[in-house]
């Protein structure tokens, strides 16, 4: 593979990239597999690349299509395939190369001689095309080897040595190479081949006894442990508990630090005791930012006299204070976080309440409770708390409180994916690629055995090329604001060089200034566009730190150890297999039939006497309508409603692709869909769905914290929408009244104003009721729990006697306050049951022991009843139906 145009000035890992984009075409169904081969790579050249394929039909593929040209904005990337060359063909390539292309490096070029060079080789060689830009690192200096692009003519004129003088009398030599240029493969360098590299002659004068040399490993290593070890600044740079301020000196403000080192990483620990005054705690948050170390891994942990609950929230009283701005600023300027808010949002977590008092007024006596003990810490660690929670102490008016850190993060992660960057789309050669890519796939179909493993493929070498779209755009966006930066420091820095010309520099400035402007301007719009997906409205310029402050990166918390789920005794799981393991174990209780003799191909109706019962029917037009093709007019209207800005599958493919590319991609995708109706099935790929758990609040290392979120293929929502719309013109006929949500025309507020009435009632005639609410661990629970039916009974006196089980097969007991056996309360429960059947007034037993489910449940004893008396009631008091109306 021989890259050409912009393409030679990719970086190693993009071209490799590029190359595996189109290996994946036929990896799709061992893609997930760690053990599957893939093809080999090798470099051969700067430009060159020799690929060794696994499978046969990829190399034939590749060289069928001889070159691939991917236009992105005014750039063109060329990639030529050719057969296997031997080394001297792919020299003899590159000389003729060189002929169109030639160019030339200059080898260790000094910092002064720098400047000199482009002219001197000017004056010297010839014409120069372009001088492609280092990149200079201050804290790294070094020698450079600058690469300029040169006319083909010039190539009889250079010479293997450049001497530059500069007007003061300076001379620099510099070596020039050029694709002419003799390369050694072994040592990287030029002027020879492997066959004299000087390396294979290596002089025993450059070795110390025991194997040590001059400049290797063991050396540089002993001055690096040298100088940790060596006092900085007059302190030490490994003491421990070393306390900077004596705390006599101030006893209402004090902190102290101390650093240590865990899992290979230096830690800062600082505790702090604010003063009680506002105008003094003022002043120690504004000195405290300059004796805090500056190090990544921080913590702060102590008494701060300050609650930043009520200073955060919405028209606070007390924002505007100076200790409380102070505070803000001290957070800002070091990026800090309070971790406990992260993990319980909604928590009071109070660690100080006042003894009790008279309240202002003479009305009562009250108690003040502020959460002044907190931690703040860096946010590059706050993934790494588990917890943080407060401990009650009768020593002490303030609660402890504890936090559990995971000092060492495992390292060890799965394979993961992309997701598509949608500002690229708006690249029309980028979706002209797309469809010329779809139409040469079509040629390849005869080498699949299925329809879907073609499909699969296609698109999975869409997605490995925008993949690697996106990060050449990346750095070119990058790349090209730099280039704004630069030179408008430039255009300052000449308007300080002479008074004459700072009026022509000043105008100049102006012009470099108003088009990075421009740049600020279209990033900006970018940044509202997602803020809006997100549903945050703004009004202000956005910057990128305010676009990073409304999107914060630490919003999405990382699993870091897991405990048991079921077996406290057993150890913690921080290894990404361990945790993997104990979540494997939670949800297969939770998600598993208790009925293992059934199958997805099991006739329910044959085992369940519930279809026997089942009345409503789906009209014969109606299963007509639900298995007829699918058209590409459907599909389009079912992608223009589907939601923007949502995670893609594994392909990374967003909605907004397959809206821009939905003319390319949709025919053989709705083609492959209807085969479905022939036998056919989708593809593996398509079909594959990852499972990524959210954090809601709480312990990180309970499984039960976390929420599981399913990543689909948006090629798979699509054929799914498109049968869910279908089939949502029939539910209002097949779903009864109780089911609020998820049908079209009703709302899931009807129910929840029903339940509001039914407590207002429980409430204003003070019944002798209990309310019971049913509220399933995760979505789809066990089937046991799904079907089974409980009822409390409680008797005349309120006391709890057991809860009822109503099941398909009868009535069954289970445990009421925990203290009777389970084999008595079954006979006691069942001759409550049968005592409640013989009643002869049952409303009026109704009232004395009344059940109300808030679970969607309609077919229980006492709801109707009550919410009929009291639609009557109000009726003669013409109110007419209350709160909702006529709702209930």
């Amino acid at each position: 593979m021989v890259f050409q145009e912009e393409a030679r000035f990719l970086s190693r890992q993009v071209k490799e990239d590029l190359v595996r984009a189109y290996e994946e075409g036929w990896m799709t169904q061992k893609i997930f597999n760690p053990e599957t081969r893939r093809g080999r790579i090798r470099f051969e050249g700067q430009n060159v690349i020799s690929y060794v394929a696994k499978a046969k039909e990829v190399a034939k593929w590749l060289l069928k299509r001889g070159e691939e040209k991917l236009k992105l904005g005014s750039k063109e990337y060329l990639t030529m395939f050719k057969p296997w060359m031997p080394r001297q063909e792919i020299r003899d390539l590159r000389l003729q190369e060189a002929e169109s292309k030639f160019w030339i490096v200059a080898l260790r070029v000094q910092l002064d001689a720098y400047y000199y060079l482009p002219s001197a080789v000017r004056g010297v060689f010839g014409e120069i095309r372009a001088v492609h830009p280092q990149d200079f690192d201050k804290t790294r200096p070094k020698l450079m080897n600058v690469k300029i692009d040169m006319h083909p003519d010039t190539r009889f004129n250079v010479d293997d040595v450049l001497v530059i003088e500069s007007p003061r009398g300076e001379r620099w030599t510099v070596e020039i190479a050029t694709p002419y240029t003799d390369w050694c493969r072994k040592c990287k360098w030029y002027f020879h081949t492997e066959e004299n590299c000087p390396r294979l002659r290596q002089e025993e004068g450059g070795w110390k006894e025991g194997g040590q040399r001059v400049g290797g490993h063991r050396e540089r290593f002993q001055q690096h442990l040298r100088s940790r070890n060596q006092p900085a600044g007059g302190e030490s740079g490994a003491a421990v508990g070393q306390q900077h301020r004596s705390q006599e000196a101030d006893i209402w403000g004090r902190w102290a630090w101390f650093r240590l080192e865990a899992g290979g990483e230096e830690w800062v620990i600082m505790t702090v005791y604010a003063p009680t005054e506002a105008g003094e705690r003022a002043r120690f948050f504004t000195n405290l930012s300059l004796n805090i170390p500056k190090l990544d891994n921080l913590l702060i942990a102590g008494d701060w006299n300050l609650t930043l609950d009520e200073a955060l929230k919405p028209e606070s009283k007390i924002a505007d204070r100076k200790d409380v701005r102070a505070l803000l600023t001290l957070a800002e300027e070091l990026n800090l976080a309070d971790p406990y808010r992260i993990l319980s949002p909604d928590g009071p977590g109070y660690t100080w309440q006042s003894h009790l008092q008279r309240q202002r007024g003479g009305q009562g006596r009250g108690v003040t409770r502020r959460r002044l003990n907190y931690f703040l810490t860096a946010a590059t660690i706050l993934e790494r708390f588990t917890r943080v929670q407060q401990i009650s102490d009768p020593l002490s008016d303030h609660k402890p409180v504890m936090a559990s850190i995971k000092l060492q993060i495992s390292s060890e992660r799965g394979r993961g994916f992309f997701r598509l960057n949608s500002q690229i789309l708006d690249d029309l050669g980028l979706r002209d690629w797309v469809g010329q890519h779809m139409r040469d796939w079509a040629r390849a179909r005869h080498l699949f055995q299925s329809a879907e493993d073609w499909a699969d493929g296609g698109i999975a070498i869409v997605s490995g090329m925008l993949d690697v779209c996106s990060r050449i755009m990346a750095k070119a966006r990058n790349q090209k604001e730099a280039e704004c930066k630069r030179k408008v420091e430039e255009a300052e820095a000449r308007m300080e060089e002479h008074p004459i010309s700072a009026l022509t520099w000043a105008a100049e400035r102006e012009r470099r200034l108003a088009v990075w402007e421009d740049l600020q301007m279209e990033k900006e719009r970018r940044w509202t566009d997602l803020l809006k997906e997100k549903g945050i409205e703004t009004s202000n310029k956005m910057n990128k730190e305010t676009f990073q402050r409304l999107l914060p990166r630490r919003s999405m918390q990382q699993m870091v150890e897991l405990k048991h789920p079921f077996n406290e005794t057993a150890p913690t799981a921080s290894t990404a297999s361990g945790m993997l393991e104990y979540a494997k174990l939670y949800y297969e209780d939770i998600l598993t039939t208790r009925r293992p003799q059934d199958g997805v191909h099991t006739d329910l109706t044959e085992v369940s006497d519930f279809w026997e019962d089942t009345q409503v029917r789906i009209p014969q037009a109606a299963r007509l309508d639900l298995d007829r093709p699918l058209t590409l007019e459907e599909t389009t209207q079912t992608l223009k409603s589907m939601a923007r800005g949502k995670s893609p599958g594994i392909d990374g493919l967003t909605v907004e692709f397959y809206v821009k590319c939905w003319e390319e991609i949709g025919p053989p995708l709705v083609d492959l869909n209807n085969g479905v109706l022939s036998g056919g099935r989708l593809g593996e790929r398509m079909t594959h769905e990852v499972i990524s758990v959210l954090f809601k609040k709480g312990d990180k290392a309970e499984v039960r914290n976390w929420r599981p979120v399913s990543l689909l293929n948006v090629s798979y929502k699509i054929l799914a929408k498109s049968l869910a719309r279908r089939l949502g013109r029939y539910l209002l006929e097949l779903v009864e009244n109780d089911q609020g949500a998820f049908v079209q025309g009703r709302s899931i507020f009807n129910n929840i104003v029903t339940t509001i009435e039914v407590l207002e009632v429980i409430q204003a005639e003070n019944l002798d009721t209990t309310v019971l609410l049913l509220d399933l661990e995760k979505a789809y629970d066990k089937e046991s729990r799904l079907w089974a039916q409980r009822r409390v009974i409680i008797d005349e006196h309120g006391r709890t006697k057991g809860i009822l089980v109503r099941r398909k097969s009868g009535l069954s007991g289970g445990r009421g306050g925990g203290e009777e056996k389970e084999e008595k309360n079954e006979k006691k429960e069942e001759e409550e049951e049968e005592e409640e059947k013989e009643q002869d007034n049952e409303r009026a037993m109704i009232k004395k022991r009344k059940v109300f489910w808030l679970g969607g449940i309609n077919d229980l004893v006492g709801k109707e009843d009550l919410v009929g008396d009291e639609k009557r009631r109000r009726k003669r008091r013409g109110r007419g139906g209350g709160r909702g109306g006529g709702e209930l």
